[in-house]
């Protein structure tokens, strides 16, 4: 009996064996091109518009980045950048930085997807096989997610005809239509002839740097060099602070550099210095250099910093012209030490600091918004999805001027990025290390302000103003689930929280989430970091709180928390009496329209948009006619009412962020960005989400132009119809009637014409901002293709 077991066992093992042995795809029969088929000029525009909306970031499938011919040659891995059950931080895999050539990404665990070893007229890379499997089976049918973790990535021949076998309309683009037949046989041809990129003389025209940009790269990386303590803490300062930066010199080239640190000095070619975080010990001689980007530039990661007229001037006027609260001197590169921004630049004043971190906020910000991650779960499920953040006036915040109790309180400023041991990071989550130490410093400065401000209190007055070289003392955030937007101004209705945030509040922020946070490190050190920002948050709405009525400030953040006790979030408001003197019973509400109205500066242009509802204001009624873009918002805005039928039947997380074309006859088309607020009970915890939304209170804000990088959805509306698609929005049941109707509208990931109207979006996001923009990302696009 126990024999004739082995037996069946033994034969169902084979036979699943045999079963999964699915050969490898035929090799696909290509007519060799009569004449060599250039890359640059014919292969890159197609990857451009086709490719790289899903294979430019972090979040790239198997890692395959388009958005460069080195990035296509280095190709694929089976190694996922995002994984939340790493328990060992891995190595980096930074395209351009941690190798430098094929043979260096082979070692490195990369394999080519556009080797062939077909014979002639016929081609087996991976890159052609999955085009043409698209071509030969071009409708999209079920669901799509192109960040799933089946997606294998076939590594060999057999791999790839199991995966193709599984998802028989899984082929490139990836749940969307196929190529054209002329843009495949270009990238089938220019594959069979080899594959080949850009020749030496293009690679060095690609890298060079315009002759128009060459005196100013020259004159910063001149000053960034300087040899003198003072230039070199500057210069470490302002690194640190832009290395994600795309940096402009605005003289219209619309050419974008990185910052570097070089092994190599000016002159010679550069050669980065691969640390994983920009304050990492370089290990020897360096120098700041800027690295022409010749890669594809998509939105998503597009920050650009400007460089241009004055800045130089203003950079020497806060930090060198100055006296340091220290003989300047040179700080080690000591971990712990230069990962607490607070002791390796305490030398410098920290007006100084905070001042060159106002100048450039919606940077700053924007940073922790969309930069280290491309697939921000950690950064944004600790946000609420829409909330303003104004600023302590560097007058009235005590840290900036008595710098004393940033010394006195250094040891809880501390930020869980320094602690990169791993049984530290365990102990530091189990003891809540430094969430402890974030509330005893909320704690200790809500203290300070109560001694100091007991009386007076503080003001409108004590919030930014903003100045003549600022970007925006006002923001507006915008959570799109696992992305997010930061704008200028304040954008939408009142949103359900606010922040306010002083020096050591901003600082944190972005050491601990920007230029401390390791994309490639482990879960502990990513739990870390989500506690860690949870208590920052908590700070900065409590800044805000300490604007409020001394008797509401508790009871408005039970109320931002859902109910939970104020013992639970650990919060401590300031005991300092308001100096605003209130006259209505909204003081939230009257609070921020007094800054808009009366605080920031006329030049700043902060003012409320059509998305607003004044106190007592009723949403309003549809229009009777629409003959303007005011017109259009109106119609919008009155069926944005929280609970209103779509946002809470189409409630999923890739439901966030619409753009909307509405095609006026014999004038310009209208784009109208439709962003959803998913209303949050709280966001205090990791896990969980979905049981703390509230669908019958979402919200929604229509904005002109483009918010975001990930579109969820297209939709085209002429003029003549735009009220029945309000109409259908209003009543929108999810039915099949409803979504039958609503598909006259919206752009199916599977309709055929969907590359043209991408095409026309992305093209109308370029003239609109031809600095500033770049390709969206289709990775996030509606799931289901129908």
């Amino acid at each position: 009996m126990y024999n004739s077991i082995l037996l069946i066992l033994a034969a169902v093992m084979f036979l699943a064996g045999c079963a999964a042995k699915i050969p490898a795809p035929p090799p696909v029969a290509i007519q060799v091109p009569d004449r060599k088929i250039d890359y640059s000029k014919e292969v890159k525009p197609i990857l451009v518009k086709r490719c790289v909306v899903c294979h430019s970031c972090y979040n790239s499938p198997c890692q395959l980045k388009l958005s460069s011919y080195e990035g296509l040659d280095r190709g694929a891995t089976k190694e996922a950048v995002y994984n939340g059950s790493r328990l060992k931080t891995m190595s980096p895999t930074r395209l351009f930085v941690d190798a430098q050539n094929t043979a260096q990404w082979r070692d490195k665990g990369f394999y080519s997807v556009t080797e062939s070893s077909a014979e002639s007229g016929y081609n087996n890379s991976f890159m052609v096989q999955l085009l043409d499997h698209k071509m030969k089976n071009p409708k999209s049918k079920g669901a799509y997610h192109s960040e799933a973790a089946d997606l294998t990535c076939a590594q060999t021949g057999e791999e790839l005809g199991t995966y193709l076998e599984k998802h028989p309309n899984g082929g490139m683009p990836f749940g969307f239509p196929p190529l054209k037949e002329s843009e495949f046989q270009t990238i089938a041809g220019w594959l069979v002839q080899g594959g080949a990129g850009p020749d030496a003389e293009e690679q060095a025209q690609l890298e060079a740097i315009p002759k128009i940009d060459l005196e100013k790269v020259g004159q910063w990386e001149e000053f960034l060099n300087l040899d003198d303590a003072k230039h070199a803490m500057t210069a470490r300062y302002l690194y640190e602070h832009l290395f994600l930066a795309h940096i402009t010199f605005q003289s219209g080239t619309n050419t974008f550099y990185e910052l570097v640190r070089s092994s190599t000095g000016q002159g010679e070619p550069i050669e980065i210095i691969p640390t994983v975080r920009p304050y990492d010990d370089p290990m020897g001689m360096f120098y700041y250099r800027f690295r022409k980007i010749h890669s594809t530039i998509v939105h998503k990661t597009h920050m650009v910093f400007e460089l241009g007229q004055g800045k130089l001037e203003r950079i020497r006027q806060l930090f060198i012209e100055p006296e340091w609260l220290l003989t300047p001197h040179r700080v080690s590169y000591e971990q712990r030490m230069s990962a607490n921004p607070f002791r390796t630049f305490e030398q410098i004043p920290a007006k100084a600091r905070y001042q060159f971190l106002l100048d450039n906020v919606h940077y700053i910000i924007m940073t922790f918004i969309r930069g280290p991650v491309c697939k921000g779960q950690i950064a944004l499920n600790v946000i609420h999805d829409n909330f303003w953040l104004f600023f302590l006036d560097p007058e009235y915040d005590l840290s900036v001027k008595y710098p004393g109790f940033l010394k006195e309180n250094e040891k809880y400023l501390e930020m869980p990025a320094g602690n990169i041991m791993e049984t530290n990071q365990i102990r530091g989550l189990i003891t809540k290390e430094y969430r402890t130490k974030a509330a005893n410093f909320s704690r200790k400065r809500q203290q300070y302000y109560s001694m100091l401000y007991r009386y007076d209190g503080l003001g409108a007055e004590a919030i930014w103003a903003g100045n003549t070289v600022a970007d925006s003392p006002a923001l507006t955030v915008y959570r799109h689930f696992d992305s997010a937007s930061v704008h200028r101004g304040v954008l939408g209705d009142l949103p359900p929280t606010l922040w306010v945030i002083d020096f050591p509040l901003l600082e944190r922020i972005y050491y601990s989430l920007v230029a401390g946070f390791n994309v490639y490190g482990n879960v502990m050190h990513q739990l870390a970091t989500r506690v860690y920002m949870d208590a920052l948050r908590q700070e900065g709405e409590t800044y805000f709180l300490d604007f409020m009525p001394l008797e509401t400030r508790e009871a408005l953040m039970a109320d931002w928390y859902g109910g939970l006790s104020l013992a639970q979030i650990d919060h401590t408001s300031s005991r300092s009496r308001q100096r605003y003197k209130y006259t209505t019973d909204d003081p939230k509400r009257e609070f921020v329209e007094y800054l808009v109205e009366h605080v920031f500066k006329p030049e700043m242009n902060i003012q409320f948009d059509e998305n607003y509802l004044e106190a007592g204001e009723e949403y309003p009624l549809l229009p009777d006619k629409y003959e303007t873009p005011d017109d259009y918002i109106r119609g919008f805005k009155a069926i944005s009412t929280p609970g209103m039928s779509f946002f809470t039947t189409v409630a999923g997380h890739n439901a966030n962020l619409a753009y909307i074309r509405i095609k006026v006859p014999g004038q310009e088309d209208v784009v109208v960005s439709a962003v959803i607020n998913r209303w949050h009970d709280d966001v205090s915890t990791l896990f969980g989400e979905k049981g703390r939304l509230r669908p019958e209170k979402d919200t929604a804000a229509f904005i002109y132009g483009f918010v975001g990088s990930y579109p969820n959805y297209f939709f085209e509306v002429d003029l003549q119809d735009l009220p029945d698609f309000l109409r259908l929005l209003e009543e929108y049941d999810g039915g099949k009637e409803a979504v039958e109707k609503l598909s006259k509208f919206g752009i199916n990931r599977a309709d055929e014409d969907f590359w043209d109207v991408y095409d026309w979006f992305q093209k109308k996001f370029d003239e609109s901002d031809p600095v500033r923009s770049g390709l969206f990302d289709l990775n996030r696009y509606y799931y289901m293709a129908m």
